[in-house]
């Protein structure tokens, strides 16, 4: 095989793959089951992974046992202050939750044309003082790129504010918001494809 044949051949390859990436998600559902943020099951989740760690061997326990005996001399008001520094800092966090969930917001997804279909609820949930936009009851028609952004009314969603990556085009789900977002602002939440600027349908975020 010549280099012109070689040449071209790697076109060839290339833009099968890229026709394979753009067009599979529409053939192709991904579906996802988050449980809620702070919830039992994420915490049940979190302690089978503390579990696993805590069967690591007796040599491990060996090391530990020897760790309690060096800490009996530690000062115990220092272990005191350390222990009201956590307290505090679980309090503060408490609060910050009840303040956050004073003000949550809520909309339904709607369509913006005829070749993208999307349904379901988006809704702000708050746990360890950090705010999430959840999707429940979510499909949208799959894509390439497809990404999540909060939006301000006549913004382009490029220039808006990226929750990340769709995690899956039908299910439950979670996106955490960053610190210090207005959402009577950025009240618009939208999936948007970045491969083409596509809007694939828009939630409006009402304050409850």
């Amino acid at each position: 095989m010549n280099k012109k044949s070689l040449f071209f051949t790697g076109i060839g390859i290339v833009a099968v793959l890229i026709g394979w990436w753009l067009l599979s998600p529409l053939f192709i559902d991904k579906q996802v089951n988050e449980p809620l943020p702070g919830s039992a099951n994420a915490s049940g989740e979190h302690g089978e992974m503390m579990d696993d760690k805590e069967d690591m061997g007796s040599d491990e326990e060996a090391m530990k046992d020897d760790m309690e005996e060096t800490m009996e001399g530690e000062d115990k008001e220092g272990m005191s202050e350390k222990e009201e520094m956590s307290d505090d800092a679980s309090e503060e966090a408490m609060n910050k939750d009840k303040e956050m969930s004073n003000e949550s917001y809520a909309g339904t997804f709607v369509e913006v044309d005829n070749e993208h279909n999307i349904s379901g609820n988006a809704f702000t949930v708050t746990a360890d003082g950090k705010m999430y936009i959840r999707f429940e009851q979510f499909s949208v028609t799959n894509g390439p790129d497809l990404k999540v952004y909060l939006t301000k009314e006549g913004q382009p969603t490029s220039e808006g504010i990226d929750l990340g990556k769709l995690k899956g085009n039908q299910g439950d789900q979670n996106y955490e918001i960053p610190e210090g977002v207005d959402l009577s602002e950025y009240n618009k939440v939208v999936v948007w494809c970045r491969a083409f600027d596509v809007d694939f349908g828009y939630a409006m975020l009402e304050k409850q």
